[in-house]
């Protein structure tokens, strides 16, 4: 029965993956595209100084795509460097950027004061630096954070479901282990986990560590059977 879930949800992403060919929406791989059409006429531009629609600094670009409703999904997010370079070609085409045939008439047009297209992505180093790819230029690099770049988000049904798959699995073992220790005297399901009381009055979270539930639960003492209450 469960491998029969699983294969449906397998098809079912592998439908969805067909029926999001449309206008917003550009599939390569596994992976959806946003291919709403950039226009620097209509659209703030990096160049600008400015934030707004499809320019944005790192952090906002990430919050941008976080909260964007397209194609009747939610689970949007910053294109990875990775995923951007997958629209990279290695020779100057539309406008003179280095992109493919297949994604050219989404991208914006250079910018009239710097000549330059580039795109945040979800990859950064240390606090202050975010991973851009420069579509003018052909090349990637790092750039502060509080930089304005262009932005494209992506989203993979097939990481979800692995994603999903590995959170079922891991909350299915812990429950078995809470189960059948010995030195367990209660577990709790706290939508985000499982929270387990020890005899030491110790808690122990299983799976993902936060959501409802988290610290709602007060250790006991074993022995006395009172609260305990840390400073």
């Amino acid at each position: 029965m469960k491998k029969f879930i699983l294969i449906a949800v397998i098809v079912a992403v592998y439908f969805s993956l067909l029926k999001a060919e449309d206008k917003e929406v550009l599939v390569i791989g596994h992976t959806m595209y946003q291919k709403q059409k950039i226009d620097y006429k209509t659209v703030v531009t990096f160049a600008a100084d400015k934030e707004g629609k499809r320019v944005w600094n790192w952090s906002h670009a990430q919050r941008y795509c976080k909260n964007l409703k397209l194609n009747s999904y939610r689970d949007w997010q910053v294109a990875s460097k990775s995923e951007l370079l997958k629209i990279m070609a290695d020779h100057q085409g539309y406008n003179g950027l280095y992109v493919k045939n297949n994604f050219a008439k989404y991208m914006p047009e250079p910018d009239p004061k710097y000549f330059d297209v580039w795109m945040w992505t979800r990859d950064s180093k240390a606090s202050n630096l975010g991973a851009f790819v420069n579509f003018k230029k052909g090349k990637t690099g790092w750039a502060d954070k509080k930089y304005k770049g262009y932005v494209i988000c992506t989203r993979n049904p097939k990481i979800a479901v692995e994603k999903s798959t590995k959170s079922t699995r891991c909350i299915k073992n812990s429950k078995q282990e809470s189960t059948h220790s010995q030195d367990w005297v209660k577990a709790w399901n706290t939508c985000s986990g499982y929270t387990a009381l020890k005899k030491d009055g110790t808690l122990w979270q299983f799976g993902k560590v936060g959501g409802c539930g988290w610290g709602g639960i007060t250790p006991f003492d074993p022995v006395t059977g009172k609260a305990v209450y840390k400073e």
